[in-house]
């Protein structure tokens, strides 16, 4: 006969289970975690390499290449002394862009003219940046399989073959490399923000603006990541636009520069050409236009001429764009709450007391009722005495 106490005893002490897996499992489930990363990670490399390789048979172009490498009297003269300030001043070729005359130097310091090597270097710096992707969605919590297939998707999509098989377009891979790396310490400033993790930061986004000033939105793409993944909106945005105060001080530079540049180089289209109604108009079907570029990769070029945009297309584009947008706010919000109610179902906290070894009373259990009064009258022999304690939990 299993006495009370005995029974007791085992209630109080047995808790939910919050990890059956013993140490040395954890430790084997990261390092599976670990070397799948990895795995993945030289298949991009792979991907890329097989893909883009081809590129080191190419030659130079005539379109770009000469005004940035081939006929540059400043590039072709390598790492001198006056380069640094020449890169930080010139806007040759109507462009500002520092980073990018320092990496064509260094490499005709290192190898020359030789077009296998200019053309590698961009192989080398898309098949880094296929990683990177592959890492900023790995890290929120994203499964491998879907963040490789996002990765391998950028890694080979046709769209890229441009900036990755044209030296003048190094710049394009350039500051992807080092916005990425902005955006992938970011995930960890989100986490934990601190002022040295917004220095890091801030250093890869001052270096993407440096090599190519598309990289200005990189502070609007931040502004969206504190809503999905990093989910910091109950922060208020006051704050979280006020947080990146480096980075929008250092995109304004570098968008005012770059106005000066185009305009020096006469690439930038006057207001009495084309209206601020026309190009606020125009936004939303350029969107539409690389959208449907994303999905269908057909007609694609070197050079777009800037043909008039219908007035139907216009505006079908801006319905089109707002709808979407509004159907992915509304999907966000709906896919947030789904998972605070998941956690909050699933979430498990002990009984007060049940860490510190406390015996706390049961919910009635109608076997152990019987099995402690059954006990107590063979201990009393049938006399019908009273118990002193005739509580279901057989404390003494």
């Amino acid at each position: 006969m299993i006495s009370p106490d005995t029974a007791d005893n085992r209630s109080a002490t047995a808790l939910p289970p919050m990890d059956t897996r013993a140490p040395g499992a954890v430790y084997s489930v990261k390092r599976m975690d670990k070397a799948r990363n990895l795995a993945a990670a030289l298949a991009l490399a792979a991907l890329v390499a097989v893909v883009f390789g081809r590129a080191a048979g190419f030659a130079f172009l005539n379109l770009d290449d000469p005004a940035y490498l081939t006929e540059n009297g400043a590039v072709l003269s390598g790492l001198s002394a006056r380069l640094p300030l020449w890169a930080a001043t010139t806007f040759h070729a109507g462009n500002w862009h520092p980073l990018t005359w320092l990496v064509y130097a260094s490499m005709v310091e290192v190898f020359g003219l030789n077009p296998a090597a200019h053309h590698l270097l961009p192989v080398c710096l898309h098949a880094a940046n296929s990683v990177l992707v592959f890492a900023l969605f790995r890290r929120p919590g994203a499964g491998p399989g879907a963040s490789f297939t996002v990765a391998a998707l950028f890694a080979l999509h046709p769209a890229r073959a441009e900036s990755v098989a044209w030296v003048a377009e190094t710049k394009d891979v350039l500051a992807a490399f080092f916005g990425l790396l902005a955006l992938n310490a970011y995930l960890s400033y989100g986490r934990r923000p601190r002022r040295r993790t917004m220095a890091l930061v801030s250093l890869p986004h001052a270096l993407a603006l440096m090599a190519k000033p598309s990289a200005v939105v990189l502070p609007v793409l931040m502004l969206l990541m504190d809503f999905q993944p990093l989910r910091r909106s109950v922060t208020g945005p006051g704050t979280l636009f006020f947080e990146k105060s480096p980075l929008w001080l250092l995109s304004a530079a570098v968008s005012l520069v770059t106005i000066a540049a185009r305009h020096s180089g006469g690439a930038l289209v006057p207001l009495t050409a084309l209206p601020f109604s026309e190009r606020l108009a125009r936004a939303p079907a350029a969107v539409v236009s690389y959208t449907r570029n994303l999905v269908f990769p057909l007609d694609l070029s070197v050079f777009y001429p800037g043909v008039p945009v219908p007035r139907l297309e216009k505006t079908l584009s801006m319905l089109g764009l707002a709808a979407l947008t509004a159907w992915a706010a509304v999907g966000l919000r709906r896919k947030n709450a789904a998972e605070d109610d998941s956690r909050e179902k699933t979430r498990w906290s002990p009984p007060p007391g049940a860490l510190f070894g406390m015996k706390l009373p049961q919910a009635p259990n109608p076997a152990r009722q019987t099995l402690f009064f059954a006990s107590n009258r063979k201990r009393h022999g049938q006399t019908g005495h009273k118990p002193r304690n005739d509580s279901p939990c057989g404390g003494r």
